[in-house]
């Protein structure tokens, strides 16, 4: 079973954060927050960013614009389309490898 991931981890649209209700070390119940939400009772990131808990809410934070990962031949990437066309695609890159 998955635990929650602590304050500072980054993550990627739909990475596992938490059961909500579950109790941190803390013993504050966890709450959806900014950045998150829930399914089937389980938390999960909506955008990359960095994880960080305030007041019992679960937040992701969003990344710093200015950082932009470069893909080399082989990366996986996770990317979200902003413009297609009948010959290209334009992609807002998410994450490259494991670096959001």
């Amino acid at each position: 079973r998955p635990t929650m991931l602590s304050d500072g981890a980054r993550v990627v649209p739909g990475e596992y954060l938490g059961e909500v209700g579950a109790r941190a070390a803390t013993d504050e119940p966890r709450r959806i927050g900014p950045g998150t939400y829930v399914r089937e009772g389980k938390l999960f990131a909506s955008r990359c960013g960095n994880v960080l808990s305030v007041d019992g809410r679960v937040h992701v934070t969003a990344h710093d614009r200015g950082y932009f990962p470069t893909p080399t031949l082989g990366s996986l990437v996770v990317a979200r389309p902003t413009r297609v066309g009948r010959h290209v695609a334009h992609l807002d890159l998410l994450a490259v490898g494991e670096v959001p």
